[in-house]
């Protein structure tokens, strides 16, 4: 059984790389996001089903290369090395890209069905498969994620649903507080000013809590199929001394 993992330990990490690389994070964001947002307006608005089929695609594609950039990031301050520039970062993903978005759907549909089987099911594939997307960006499997995720979670599966309601409360909370706040100075375009923003600002959370969870999930596996070495055995008497002549 791997060692229990500390909810309050993984948001305080998340939340220090968070603060530490806050420009690189945001500067990601920005570009991935501005103009998927972009093109899926102008596509949605005027290409009817198809343009939105394309956009739909366009906003996967998007939300796999932040997911697997985040991922790299946070890999990097892991091993206390500097993950790079943005374009060196976008470039260490992209054979990942494609895994991330089929796993993410496959995923994604059978927790759908989960949910509507009397949500306990999807409750416990959103639990068990919670690190797969690093799963996948780091150790370079594609569907063995699954499975590699419910490894790594076992054991740990009521910290890391602690970790995954904490975060999922936390992103709700400044939503509502967001919405009302620029309700209040801006009406419509206040409220979609705000959520721009704060889309940017929050996408990232949950890619880094994710990985942080990953890493410790991976040291607490470790460490607890470690064995310890035997002592070595003790060494053997010295001859006697040769009688003298």
């Amino acid at each position: 059984m791997n060692t229990n993992i500390s909810v309050g330990a993984v948001l305080s990490r998340a939340f220090d790389i968070y603060g530490k690389r806050l420009g690189l994070l945001i500067g990601m964001a920005a570009i991935v996001y501005i103009p998927a947002v972009i093109l899926r307006t102008i596509l949605s608005s005027e290409a009817g089903l198809i343009g939105g089929l394309i956009a739909t695609v366009i906003q996967f594609v998007a939300a796999a290369l932040y997911t697997g950039s985040v991922v790299r990031v946070v890999q990097a301050e892991d091993s206390g090395s500097e993950p790079g520039s943005i374009g060196e970062i976008f470039s260490s993903i992209q054979d990942r890209i494609w895994p991330l978005i089929w796993v993410g759907i496959i995923g994604g549909i059978a927790i759908l069905f989960g949910f509507i089987l009397f949500i306990i099911p999807g409750l416990i594939l959103v639990t068990i498969w919670a690190v797969f997307q690093p799963v996948i960006v780091v150790e370079k499997v594609s569907f063995a994620s699954l499975g590699r995720s419910r490894e790594l979670v076992k054991g740990n599966g009521w910290n890391v649903f602690g970790v995954i309601v904490c975060v999922f409360a936390i992103l709700f909370a400044i939503s509502i507080l967001a919405g009302l706040i620029g309700g209040l100075f801006g009406g419509f375009v206040g409220v979609a000013i705000v959520e721009v923003i704060l889309s940017i600002l929050l996408v990232p959370i949950a890619g880094i809590v994710t990985t942080v969870l990953y890493f410790l999930l991976v040291a607490a596996s470790a460490g607890s199929g470690s064995v310890a070495a035997p002592p070595a055995p003790p060494a053997p008497p010295a001859p006697p001394a040769a009688p003298a002549v």
